[in-house]
C-alpha cells in the first residue's frame, strides 16, 4: 500500500463522517405512524369507517366549495330555466343535488 491509497482512504472516511454529522436527524429517525382516521380527526374533519374522511372540496363553475356548502345551479328544462340546489359532498368531492 502506498501513501496515496492511505490518504485517499482517510479522505473518504473523513468526508463520510462529516456528512453523517451534518445530516438532519429527521432523515435518521422515523416519524410515528398515524392512521388515516387519526390524521383526519387531528385536522378537525369527520371520519366515517365506510366512507373515509369528510375533507374533500368540490369544484363547480370555476369555484371551490367546502364540504357541506350549498351550491345553486340554473338548468334548462322544456319549460324554461329552473333553479336547482346542490351540496358539496366532502366524502367524494362531488356536488350532489338536494
Amino acid at each position: 500500500m502506498n501513501v496515496r491509497t492511505k490518504l485517499r482512504t482517510a479522505a473518504i472516511a473523513a468526508t463520510l463522517g462529516i456528512v453523517m454529522l451534518t445530516s438532519p436527524s429527521g432523515l435518521v429517525l422515523a416519524a410515528p405512524k398515524e392512521t388515516p382516521e387519526q390524521s383526519c380527526k387531528r385536522r378537525g374533519f369527520y371520519w366515517d369507517d365506510r366512507l373515509g374522511c369528510l375533507d374533500k372540496t368540490c369544484q363547480s363553475g370555476g369555484k371551490t366549495y367546502k364540504p357541506g356548502d350549498i351550491v345553486t345551479f340554473t338548468i334548462r328544462t322544456r319549460n324554461g330555466p329552473k333553479q336547482v340546489l346542490g351540496m358539496c359532498d366532502g366524502f367524494t368531492g362531488n356536488v350532489v343535488m338536494i
